[in-house]
């Protein structure tokens, strides 16, 4: 959703506007001004809002362990939280496969009894959720040079322009 779909929903919801209807450009922009205003209050408040951004990266054949931040192995700016990752599998290019990954706990990473076992496709992601940078583990450890794509929680600052997602 964009930040003009967001603009005139909430204009709709206070009848500014009919169904339908879409706001004038000075409407929008004034509109865009006063989203971007309560975005920034909400910050200041430590109102967090986020989105999902999904992001891939290419896995080193044999190496099971992997850093996520600014300068890691996955140099990426250190999401909030991992959502969700999958393997995509490219046997048949042209129709590139995404294996979702199991998100383990710390538990249950702990009762994996032998982690470095080797496979062509991880099964399982373990994210330590550590500081500066996250410790992401894959198991079985892939012997390939999959991708992975990970689904991450990013903060929603400011809107750029009316047509920003």
């Amino acid at each position: 959703m964009n930040a003009l779909q967001i603009i005139s929903a909430a204009m709709r919801n206070t009848n500014a506007l009919a169904s339908g209807e879409t706001p004038t450009s000075a409407e929008a922009q004034d509109s865009l001004s006063l989203l971007n205003q309560m975005m920034s209050a909400w910050s200041a408040e430590r109102y967090m809002v986020f989105t999902i951004v999904m992001q891939q990266f290419t896995l080193v054949p044999n190496q099971g362990s992997y850093t996520l931040g600014t300068g890691g192995d996955f140099n990426y700016p250190r999401p909030s939280n991992l959502y969700r990752a999958g393997i995509v599998w490219l046997a048949n290019p042209q129709q590139p496969l995404e294996i979702p990954l199991t998100m383990l706990t710390d538990d249950e990473w702990a009762t994996v009894p032998i982690k470095n076992i080797t496979s062509t496709i991880p099964q399982y992601l373990y994210n330590d959720g550590a500081f500066p940078f996250m410790n992401l583990n894959f198991w079985c450890i892939p012997t390939i040079a999959d991708d992975v794509r990970l689904y991450m929680w990013q903060r929603l600052q400011t809107f750029a322009d009316l047509t920003t997602d």
